[in-house]
């Protein structure tokens, strides 16, 4: 059954409430009767009622409320319109009944404006029939998408009765009757596909399946792009709101521009930082992933000056570096360079200190994990350049160091350690005797070294660097001591002055010197050197220059600048020009037919100075810094010709001075 009319009497004309029962109306007139009514277990209602002279009716059917008085706001009217007949007529309300209710109902008609009732019945209702969804159109779409379903008893009139899930989800219809009702998708559902499905009066229908569109990644132009270029993704089925394209980069997050259907632009991330990546796409509640790989272009590097120095600004013009500037590694060599500023097409960076062991270097630019590398060396113009700073020993204030024609030798960790120029490689060899720290002295006299230990016993040994053998001589003869000076001329070694070792007092200094023959491995007094009567020096550091011998530094206290020389032909002792600065920890190399004073601790000094002196004119002047990092108790050495400073200690830098070595590059 079916009827005509349904509505919720919200504003019903007053005319309906102005009239009397069936009874009062004449004879002549229509009439109505209310029967019965039938609740089917499923839900809904049958109403019955019967009419006379129908020709008279203008409109008939039922008024049901919850209340017996049937207030207007409560009541239901079933308007079937004017009747085609007399007898008994039928109407069906299959929504809009609520289960487990009581409910009140009439039959009426209307006639010549009046209204006539049948008389009030009640039933208990059993709810609602429930909703039938019949299909569903589309069923695929996106999120945004407005979606169509038909069936029956899918609304209730103007009351908020009408439920549509999709999954969990509940959402609004945007217009609705009682066979159809449209949905917009949003952006809130649960996963790509769900049931729909729809609740009128709390009985739900079977639900129906849909499902959004999986995005396709099919092109990625241009493949190669570099940071905060405009990279776009084709394919299919992509959302047109930007911001519901979560786009990646591998798993960094990329900003879209734009989006369609078809087409997604973003921006190159500036957090990117591998070579390559797939393209991900989390959209349509789907997470998709490209076939083909977005790469990032390398950092091109095209112009730079040909040579620099340590410390030194240096500009680097190319293409493809990162925007922000600490996002770009800079490397010489293998040492990674400080970047002050730039932009994608520039870079000023400072100069690492080294290591440079050519004093050349190759530049490279690393934003990913590969590097570009310039085809060009740079040439590193210090004076001295740092070559290593790995050496394989720590050097602070040790015995010293002795250069044959081909290798070095330095004292260290109570080990012999040879360098090899050729190579740049360090070796090591065992010591007979323990190294008492700062105490012993060491020289070579063309064919041998030799060295002072400073010990009670067995303290003076020679060391023959061709056989790697080690002969213990006749021991020193003066007295025990630390800081000795100990130089070679000739083939005679020479050793002295210095201050009282363990338990004699340190404060009491020693002038006496003493040279030994090794042809007859006997010492022999010679002529003391009386440096300060009080206080004397300790660790004056020595250099030979055509068989005459230098002592500078060592200095104990203030005015301690006084330097001598000692006459390898005659055995005497003269002062020379004193030193500029009053110094100590030093150490010595000759180079050039000049001495040089380096590695300076003092109370003026830095640990830069590098003092030369010229025996031709008995004169010092200020050699070129050693670097740019001061130290002190460091070594020096000449090899083959070039002069070579390292170790040491500075205390005043975040730099470990001690495992590094600089070589003289400036002539």
């Amino acid at each position: 059954m079916s009827f005509k009319s349904l509505c919720l009497l919200v504003a019903v004309p007053f005319i309906l409430w102005g009239c009397t029962d069936s009874n009062e109306v004449p004879s002549d007139n229509p009439t109505v009767k209310t029967l019965h009514v039938d609740v089917p277990t499923i839900g809904g209602a049958i109403f019955s009622g019967e009419i006379t002279a129908e020709k008279l009716i203008e409109d008939h059917g039922f008024l049901i409320s919850h209340d017996s008085t049937f207030i207007q706001y409560k009541s239901i009217l079933i308007s079937n319109g004017a009747p085609t007949r007399s007898g008994i007529f039928e109407s069906e309300l299959p929504t809009g009944l609520e289960k487990d209710k009581v409910y009140f109902f009439k039959a009426f008609i209307v006639s010549k404006g009046l209204i006539t009732y049948g008389a009030t019945k009640s039933f208990l209702s059993n709810g609602s029939l429930p909703p039938i969804l019949e299909s569903i159109s589309p069923k695929k779409g996106y999120i945004g998408s407005t979606v169509h379903l038909t069936g029956k008893n899918l609304k209730w009139n103007s009351y908020s009765y009408t439920r549509v899930f999709l999954g969990e989800v509940e959402v609004n219809p945007i217009a609705s009757t009682d066979s159809t009702l449209t949905i917009v998708i949003p952006a809130y559902v649960k996963s790509e596909k769900f049931p729909i499905k729809v609740s009128v009066f709390d009985k739900e229908s079977e639900s129906i399946s849909f499902e959004l569109y999986t995005p396709e990644i099919h092109t990625i132009e241009p493949y190669e792009a570099t940071y905060r270029d405009i990279v776009t993704v084709k394919g299919l089925h992509f959302d047109t709101i930007p911001e519901r394209n979560q786009l990646f980069m591998g798993d960094v997050s990329a900003t879209v521009l734009s989006s369609t259907r078809t087409e997604i632009k973003f921006v190159v991330s500036d957090e990117f930082r591998t070579d390559r990546a797939k393209i991900r796409l989390q959209a349509q509640l789907q997470d998709v992933e490209s076939g083909d790989y977005f790469s990032l272009k390398l950092p091109l590097i095209e112009s730079f000056s040909s040579c620099t120095e340590s410390r030194a600004e240096f500009e680097i013009i190319g293409n493809n570096f990162h925007p922000i500037a600490p996002f770009n590694h800079v490397f010489f060599g293998s040492t990674e360079a400080e970047v002050i500023s730039g932009d994608s097409k520039k870079l000023m960076v400072t100069v690492p200190y080294g290591p440079f062991p050519d004093a050349k270097t190759k530049i490279s630019v690393k934003i990913t994990e590969t590097a570009s590398t310039s085809p060009n060396e740079i040439c590193i113009q210090d004076p001295w350049v740092m070559i290593t700073d790995q050496l394989p020993f720590i050097y602070y204030g040790g015995i010293g160091t002795f250069t044959t024609e081909n290798r070095a030798y330095v004292f260290a960790g109570e080990k012999l350690w040879e360098y090899n120029p050729d190579n740049t490689e360090w070796t090591s060899g065992e010591l007979p005797f323990d190294l008492l720290y700062g105490n012993g002295s060491t020289t070579y006299n063309g064919e041998k070294a030799y060295v002072y230990t400073a010990d009670y016993h067995n303290n003076f040994w020679e060391y023959n660097p061709s056989t790697d053998k080690w002969i213990q001589k006749a021991e020193f003869p003066g007295h025990i001591r630390s800081g000795a000076a100990m130089f070679s001329i000739g083939n005679k070694v020479y050793l002295g002055i210095g201050r009282y070792s363990s338990g004699i007092s340190q404060s009491t200094p020693l002038h006496d010197f003493y040279r030994y023959d090794p042809n007859n491995n006997q010492w022999v007094e010679i002529p003391s050197l009386v440096t300060d009567e009080y206080t004397g020096r300790g660790r004056m550091s020595s250099f030979v220059i055509d068989g005459n011998a230098y002592l500078a530094g060592g200095a104990l206290n203030t005015g301690h600048e006084q330097a001598w020389r000692f006459n390898g032909s005659t055995e005497t002792w003269q002062s020379i020009a004193p030193i500029p600065e009053v110094v100590s920890y030093t150490s010595s190399f000759v180079y050039k037919g000049k001495g040089y004073i380096t590695t300076v601790g003092g109370w003026a000094t830095s640990g830069l100075e590098c003092y030369q002196y010229n025996p031709q004119s008995d004169s010092w002047d200020m050699f070129y810094p050693i670097g740019t990092v001061g130290r002190y108790n460091g070594f020096a050495f000449t090899l083959k010709g070039v002069p070579y400073v390292g170790g040491g200690y500075q205390p005043f830098v975040d730099i470990n001075v001690s495992s590094q070595m600089l070589q003289f590059m400036k002539d």
